[in-house]
């Protein structure tokens, strides 16, 4: 598909922009990437500026071309930035590897250890086991105030607006379209003090009742100490509100079946016994 369909050109260039800006601020000046990718006094939205203008990448045929070998890219700024990343990256990958690999290794001593000193009393690491963990919808303290345990629309618009559209807190056209006809106080998201960790992500979150209330996507930066040990002070798991997904179905998407599918099918779920 990535042959064969046009790109979105505004998309890679604030995309670019966003890893060029990342590459200026993380890598020293005399790295070869960002030596590379950025001219002296450039900024990383003008650098992804140029590299789009005059690459030949924006070119489904030309695309289709390198594809197949028959084109020679040589002469291509961003794809010769392309193959520095990928000389530069080999390695470094290699060496992620085998850091991963030390650290299953630690994480198998430390799981030792915790059973040994605190035996079942401490949940074991997840096994790709259907399991459940149970919390409460709850803020926490968040950079000297205190951060709401819920969102809302309202929220949505002002981060966006505030930042005045710019990445990454902006909003796509429809969504600004549907700014007047939205209910901007239907909750968005939410944080529990539920356990989480990689691969949880698209776990429902279910109410007292057993009604999904949400679809659990992330953690907050204080729930990153949970690899080791969960302690629920300040760690949170972040959710998305199914009122949300039932009001931006409705507004933003106008996916009016798939709505009323969505909400006769809970209407007609058996109660939990």
């Amino acid at each position: 598909m990535l042959f064969r369909s046009p790109l979105d050109t505004a998309l890679a260039r604030d995309l670019l922009a966003l890893r060029l800006d990342l590459a200026s601020r993380w890598l020293p000046p005399e790295h070869p990437f960002r030596r590379a990718a950025l001219r002296p006094g450039e900024a990383p939205a003008e650098a992804a500026a140029r590299l789009l203008r005059t690459t030949r990448l924006l070119d489904v045929t030309t695309r289709q071309r390198w594809a197949a070998g028959a084109a020679d890219t040589a002469q291509d700024d961003l794809l010769r930035l392309v193959a520095l990343m990928d000389s530069l990256g080999r390695p470094a990958q290699a060496r992620w590897q085998a850091l991963q690999a030390e650290e299953a290794a630690q994480q198998a001593r430390l799981a030792r250890a915790l059973f040994a000193a605190y035996g079942t009393a401490v949940p074991p690491d997840a096994t790709f086991t259907l399991r459940i963990s149970d919390g409460v919808v709850r803020g926490y303290p968040y950079n000297g105030t205190q951060a709401p345990a819920r969102t809302t629309f309202y929220g949505l618009f002002d981060r966006a607006l505030a930042f005045g559209q710019r990445p990454p807190w902006n909003l796509p056209p429809r969504y600004l379209a549907g700014r007047n006809a939205l209910d901007l106080a239907t909750p968005l998201n939410f944080v529990a003090t539920t356990d989480i960790t990689g691969g949880n992500s698209g776990s429902p979150v279910v109410d007292r009742q057993g009604r999904v209330v949400g679809v659990a996507f992330d953690s907050n930066v204080e729930g990153l100490a949970h690899e080791f040990l969960f302690l629920g002070e300040n760690g949170r798991t972040v959710a998305i509100h199914t009122a949300a997904v039932l009001e931006a179905l409705r507004v933003v998407y106008r996916a009016d079946a798939l709505t009323r599918e969505l909400v006769q099918a809970a209407r007609a779920a058996p109660p939990v016994p």
